[in-house]
């Protein structure tokens, strides 16, 4: 009890040593895990184990719950918070009226959302007159479709990588941009959510 005590953090905010009744929201979630966790199960199941919490006792939680599958524990959340799914979990079940209806990885479940990922990448402006050779050449070298836009200051060089190829096409557009002395400001890769997959792949949206 002492060692889940000082894990959770109610040794800390002083829950040792009053009554239910005066817990705060957070205090109970961290009380029914630490509950859940008493006898040292290989398996925790857990429902909605952040709900209604503030976003430092939420983040603390998300941290336990990431730390424990990482020794071992076989950790099972059910939450509405695709957010959450998305930084915890290693793999997704999507449920829809009482069917599991997608399920895998979270790269996995993204790419059923887009057959394309936009790669964004900012460059210090170059004559307009050279970005169709430049396009040229990324689509050439790089092997994907390529698009500029922008005025003199900044331009945008949009790319559509291929899902699980993001890695390689950023690296192969970043060597080819600085071989030819181009400066970066900033790269942005632009990828669905799951909420978005939640949404195509459940009937719940179709009211």
């Amino acid at each position: 009890i002492e060692e889940l005590g000082e894990l959770l953090g109610l040794s800390r905010l002083g829950a040792m040593d009053k009554l239910y009744e005066e817990y705060s929201l957070g205090m109970k979630a961290r009380l029914a895990l630490a509950r859940a966790m008493l006898p040292d199960p290989p398996v925790l199941v857990l429902d909605e184990p952040t709900l209604g919490l503030d976003p430092h006792s939420a983040r603390s939680i998300r941290e336990l719950l990431i730390k424990l599958a990482k020794q071992g524990k076989a950790v099972l959340v059910t939450t509405h918070n695709m957010f959450e799914a998305e930084m915890v979990c290693d793999r997704v079940a999507i449920i829809d009226n009482g069917s599991i209806v997608a399920s895998g990885t979270v790269p996995e479940l993204k790419r059923l959302v887009t057959d394309t990922v936009p790669i964004n990448i900012f460059l210090a402006g170059i004559p307009l007159q050279d970005a169709g050779s430049l396009e040229k050449v990324l689509e050439e070298k790089v092997k994907t479709p390529a698009r500029i836009s922008g005025n003199g200051e900044e331009l945008r060089l949009r790319i559509l990588a291929p899902p699980g190829e993001e890695d390689r096409v950023v690296a192969e557009a970043v060597g080819l941009l600085a071989s030819m002395n181009l400066r970066i400001h900033r790269i942005h890769v632009e990828e669905p959510s799951l909420e978005d997959v939640f949404i195509k792949v459940t009937r719940s949206s179709e009211g």
